[in-house]
């Protein structure tokens, strides 16, 4: 039976010769080989490097863009920065074939990275107002980490004015305007915006005379008459510019009142026992007044000079005069039922008041000034007025 040798055995034999040794040595490496091939099948893989994540640290526009021109007259552009360098120096400045975003709704971009963390897209044309833009960074072509996806509302609308009433002495049927920063289609805007009672819930619907045009005013009115001397809340709210997707940000909101209905609210003198001169008429309206109006329709029994001789207060709705009357003699005012306001309310029916006045309130009247007394004359004048 044939013994096994040792390699050390096999090395101290005569027969040892070149041939022997370089065939040993060839098949030992073989061995190697052989053994670092099956490490590798059967032990644990090499690490691969991967690409390091970055995150996006800020987005411009966010939020809202309210609209206007950059440089060059060109819509100002998007921009994405990130917190490590994507991109080698060399791409800094280079127009980018296929930008690594998706923006919905479809925005035609010029893309470039102004430096290795910064990509800038630049708008072809103008920008839908009252649209909201998503921005989606592709993982695919950036390896991100957090949000991908961003989004802006450009030029979203805004009520600027309303115009056509003053909000303080409405009609009961109404006819306003209001203006928009952007065309605004004016039956959803009729839809869109009530009319409702201070404090209440109910509203009262708006129509709009302008249609399915698409406006940047448009004119609206109420469905029915509004109360008289009441107060309102205009609200707009959930209403979107023509053609865009984002409703308002904000609702709408005015506070308004109803003038009103017309009528004398008070008068005086309302008692008897009236000094009789310089008395001071008074009478009052719920709404303003004309001075030549309230001077042709008003009278007085018996007939007295002055009475038409009066005065309106800057509101426009207090009317005085002040006139010398008979003493202990009853008086009568009337305002007659043709008078009209500012409006064009008349009244419903005449406004009469009566009082009596009494002796004359007593006074004495000097000379003032400087007086010169002759020494033939029989004294200094003084006059008495229902004194003893």
């Amino acid at each position: 039976m044939a013994r096994t040798q040792s390699l050390d055995e096999f090395a101290t034999q005569k027969l040892w010769t070149p041939g022997v040794v370089v065939f040993f040595m060839t098949a030992v490496a073989g061995v190697f080989l052989l053994m670092a091939i099956l490490s590798g099948c059967g032990g644990n893989p090499a690490p691969v490097r991967q690409t390091p994540k970055v995150k996006v640290t800020s987005f411009s526009p966010s939020g809202t863009r309210t609209g206007g021109k950059g440089l060059k007259g060109q819509e100002p552009g998007i921009r994405i920065r990130f917190d490590k360098p994507v991109v080698a120096e060399a791409a800094v400045g280079v127009a980018v074939a296929a930008p690594p975003v998706k923006i919905q709704p479809s925005l035609r971009v010029v893309a470039s990275w102004t430096d290795r963390q910064t990509l800038l897209l630049e708008p072809v044309g103008r920008l839908r107002s009252s649209t909201r833009y998503k921005v989606n960074v592709l993982s695919k072509e950036i390896p991100l980490e957090g949000d991908s996806e961003f989004e802006f509302v450009n030029r979203p609308l805004q009520v600027e004015k309303i115009t056509g009433v003053d909000l303080d002495r409405v009609a009961p049927s109404p006819r306003f305007r209001l203006h928009f920063n952007q065309p605004v289609k004016a039956s959803e805007a009729a839809k869109a915006c009530t009319l409702a009672l201070a404090g209440a819930k109910e509203a009262f619907p708006l129509t709009s005379a302008d249609g399915e045009l698409e406006l940047g005013a448009i004119f609206l009115e109420p469905a029915q008459p509004l109360a008289q001397g009441k107060r309102f809340k205009l609200t707009c709210a959930g209403l979107k510019g023509a053609g865009g997707n984002a409703a308002m940000a904000r609702p709408y909101e005015v506070d308004l009142a109803t003038y009103p209905a017309f009528k004398v609210t008070a008068s005086g003198p309302d008692k008897g026992n009236i000094p009789a001169d310089e008395v001071r008429l008074e009478v009052k309206f719920s709404t303003p007044v004309r001075l030549a109006d309230v001077r042709q329709q008003i009278f007085m029994h018996p007939p007295t000079r002055g009475v038409r001789m009066g005065t309106l207060d800057r509101a426009g709705k207090v009317y005085t005069a002040v006139v010398d009357l008979k003493t202990t003699t009853k008086y009568t005012v009337r305002v007659a039922r043709g008078l009209k306001d500012i409006h064009g309310q008349a009244l419903g029916k005449a406004r009469r008041y009566s009082f009596w006045t009494s002796d004359a309130a007593p006074r004495l009247s000097l000379e003032r000034g400087i007086y010169a007394v002759e020494a033939s004359a029989a004294g200094y004048p003084v006059w008495s007025h229902n004194v003893k």
